[in-house]
């Protein structure tokens, strides 16, 4: 079973089989070009961009999130924001996000490990297959699992359930690593251990989830013990 435990006061992960791993926000750091996108887009309509826009947001799928910053602004036939607001995005994904510190090296160790490694992510493949191609990281992961493409975005527990049938694998020797909150509350409520990963564009996750691990860096990420057989 996955445990967090403590080893001279280093947190080390006990029994991990299976890691699922969120994208922005947490591998990569494309959540600045999203926010940027999302201001953009309420200034050309003359409306400020809602304070709690990103926190509703953060675990939808990209279709979710259009639809709901329409119904804001009043746009009904949203066919034509989805193209440009994708067009750009992708452009973005294909050419210029980057890495998060310590990704690279901690999937490698995790390789090291044994440990089978996935994402579970809001975006579509058009966004994070070139975007995990560029920087190579896609050589770690054994299958992407895009809730925009399964249709069922991340604040349902309903897309972590989907992706451990689909792997033949247990919530038992599972963990996630995740930065959106409405995530997090699905996974630890399903039972998932869960890392919080915070990003600096998004609230601070000790305010919410005071009992899990929160990771500022992956410079800092658990050790892993053991792996399950």
């Amino acid at each position: 079973m996955a445990k967090l435990i403590y080893q001279n006061n280093k947190p080390v992960l006990s029994g991990v089989k299976n890691i699922f791993f969120d994208l922005d926000g947490t591998l990569i750091d494309s959540l600045g070009v999203w926010r940027y996108t999302d201001r953009l887009f309420f200034e050309q309509h003359g409306i400020q961009m809602p304070e709690d826009f990103v926190q509703k947001t953060n675990a939808m799928r990209y279709e979710e999130t259009v639809r709901y910053a329409a119904d804001i602004v009043g746009i009904e036939d949203i066919s034509e924001l989805l193209v440009t607001w994708q067009i750009e995005a992708i452009k973005q994904y294909e050419t210029t996000i980057p890495l998060k510190k310590g990704v690279m090296e901690y999937l490698d160790y995790c390789a090291n490990k044994n440990i089978n490694m996935y994402i579970v992510t809001s975006g579509s493949k058009e966004m994070y297959e070139p975007c995990i191609k560029r920087l190579g990281i896609d050589k770690y992961i054994k299958k992407v699992f895009s809730a925009n493409e399964v249709g069922i975005g991340k604040q349902s527990g309903k897309i972590y359930s989907y992706a451990l049938k689909e792997i033949g694998a247990n919530i038992e020797n599972t963990v996630l690593f995740e930065d959106a909150e409405d995530a997090i509350k699905s996974a630890t409520d399903l039972g998932i251990l869960t890392i919080g990963v915070q990003d600096d564009n998004n609230n601070p996750l000790k305010d919410t989830f005071s009992h899990i691990l929160i990771l500022y860096s992956f410079k800092n990420a658990p050790l892993i013990m053991d792996c399950v057989k």
